[in-house]
């Protein structure tokens, strides 16, 4: 069941169900948890998880390496996306060059990445304008702070 949620993006809820088990989580119990934390970079819980997992078993190799896999990838991926995501420079341009109101539309041949695709959100909430992407799997239209892909892609 922590599996599940995980991979749903249900953190919290996988979270607060490994605290309250009427029995005491083993290490892969957390192990899941802190996969799950991994995939939608939640360094925050991924930690606690960690935690929990070295007062049971403090030479569990794979949580040192999915520890170490998701740092890495939040100090590189960070920085990384603010300088070199076509679509946010794409879409910024179109606001200041088109007429308010029009939707955007921008192409591109990579799979939209996670921080991106929240920003596009964020961006059509705040301006009121329909933005369609069409990355290399899919159109993902965004109007209102939704996606059409209902955050699943």
């Amino acid at each position: 069941m922590v599996d599940i949620l995980g991979r749903s993006g249900k953190l919290h809820e996988a979270e607060e169900l490994v605290k309250n088990m009427p029995m005491k989580p083993n290490s892969m119990v957390w192990l899941a948890l802190l996969s799950a934390c991994r995939v939608h970079s939640n360094v925050d819980a991924a930690e606690r998880a960690a935690k929990s997992i070295f007062s049971l078993d403090p030479h569990c190799s794979a949580a040192y390496v999915l520890l170490s896999n998701l740092y890495a990838s939040a100090d590189e991926q960070k920085e990384e996306m603010l300088w070199c995501h076509s679509e946010r420079l794409a879409i910024g341009f179109a606001l200041i060059s088109s007429v308010e109101g029009s939707g955007i539309t921008v192409m591109k041949n990579l799979r939209v990445c996670g921080d991106c695709h929240e920003v596009i959100k964020l961006i059509s909430g705040v301006v009121g304008r329909e933005i369609v992407v069409r990355d290399s799997g899919r159109f993902h239209h965004f109007k209102n702070g939704v996606c059409s892909c209902s955050d699943y892609w």
